[in-house]
């Protein structure tokens, strides 16, 4: 009788939790931003100020190529171009052509992985490559494994840059404090359809020195289906 009732109260507890998240959610002021085929895509800002949507209740981030996201700083901008065209000529709009690539997969199956191992975390940011994505994929996640010292904290800073070719712009999103280690690791929606290039960086959060990195691409945000974003 007594653990029917722990149960019940359990239960309740949780739908409690559920509808004041829902209720919180839609006290939230909305916004819209028009993508580059003119398709309406209602998003919210969270309190770290990255843009998110709700998918069955859940908080998704997703890139947007908002201007306050945009990539200003020349220095950042040259290098970033640098890195991705693999010449001296940083002015061309060209397509980039040193990357990693990640788009060649099924669309309904994962991409091939990244893998890495990232030093220096406690010092100064780790750089991937640039990536390539399979523009129907939704999602970007990222893991990490293999931390050192042993009972550090695992918890990482990630900067997300992304490319949009049509306008020549670059694009950045900072995530702070973000445990990549946990099970389906760390996961957004990064609209390779309208950013088909990114790059990632890492830094500890606290006392990480370095550890194994995982990047690959899904079709899927949650384990369930999500809404096409191009």
């Amino acid at each position: 009788m007594i653990k029917k009732l722990v149960s019940v109260i359990l239960a309740l507890n949780i739908l409690l939790l559920c509808s004041f998240s829902t209720f919180a959610f839609d006290r939230m002021e909305s916004y819209v931003f028009i993508d580059g085929n003119g398709n309406e895509i209602t998003y919210y800002i969270d309190d770290e100020n990255i843009p998110f949507l709700l998918v069955d209740g859940e908080k998704i981030y997703i890139a947007l190529g908002l201007p306050k996201y945009e990539v200003t700083d020349s220095a950042i901008v040259d290098e970033l171009n640098m890195q991705r065209l693999c010449e001296n000529d940083i002015s061309s709009r060209s397509v980039p052509t040193n990357f990693f690539d990640l788009s060649g997969c099924a669309n309904t199956a994962n991409s091939e992985a990244y893998t890495v191992r990232a030093t220096g975390l406690d010092d100064d940011f780790f750089s991937t490559s640039i990536f390539k994505y399979n523009k129907h994929h939704k999602a970007l996640v990222i893991k990490t494994s293999s931390h050192k010292p042993l009972f550090c904290a695992e918890e990482v800073n990630i900067i997300y840059y992304y490319y949009y070719q049509d306008s020549d712009r670059w694009y950045a999103y900072t995530f702070v404090n973000k445990d990549c280690s946990v099970l389906g690791g760390f996961r957004f929606m990064h609209s390779p359809s309208a950013y088909e290039y990114g790059r990632i960086e890492l830094r500890a959060h606290s006392t990480l020195a370095s550890c194994d990195v995982e990047i690959f691409t899904t079709p899927y945000a949650t384990g369930s289906s999500i809404p096409d974003v191009t």
